[in-house]
């Protein structure tokens, strides 16, 4: 247990030393909205916000994703997100896979009051551009909001300084 704790602690400092010698990014992307294995079912349309650090192969994320109202009629849900990403350069191509803690938030619907939840979620996904400037970005994430999964795919803009 001790070990491992050490061993955790050692990875995140490396981690976070790598990400403070990292390019930062902000960025926005439109987000196709599919949910299922709950009351609803359904695709939707949304969008997310985000902004981070990372160097060629580590870095940190937070940001912020409108899911719209799920199921395309179902009550609103947002969520506030940070993760960690590990990736895989390819020259100007940047393979990348997340996972982290989203606090998300899904509205009053008749029968329910609103309900905040704090729940693991991963991706992945593709950055196109080279080290510094715009880049195109696309990616999967899957969310669990309530009982139901929630699969995002999204395609948006990125800015590295």
């Amino acid at each position: 247990m001790k070990t491992s704790f050490v061993a955790g602690a050692i990875a995140l400092l490396t981690l976070v030393s790598s990400a403070a010698r990292a390019d930062n990014f902000v960025g926005g992307s439109y987000v196709r909205v599919r949910q299922s294995g709950g009351p609803f079912d359904g695709s939707n349309n949304g969008y997310k916000l985000f902004a981070g650090a990372y160097n060629r192969t580590a870095g940190l994320e937070g940001g912020w994703v409108n899911f719209g109202h799920l199921g395309g009629s179902g009550p609103h849900a947002d969520a506030w997100t940070s993760a960690l990403l590990l990736g895989f350069p390819i020259s100007s191509v940047n393979v990348f896979g997340k996972a982290g803690l989203a606090v998300s938030r899904v509205g009053a619907t008749e029968s329910t009051q609103e309900a905040k939840h704090y729940r693991f979620f991963w991706g992945g996904g593709v950055r196109l551009g080279g080290e510094k400037g715009f880049g195109l970005r696309a990616e999967f994430e899957r969310y669990r909001l309530d009982s139901d999964h929630v699969d995002l795919l999204s395609a948006g803009l990125e800015y590295r300084f």
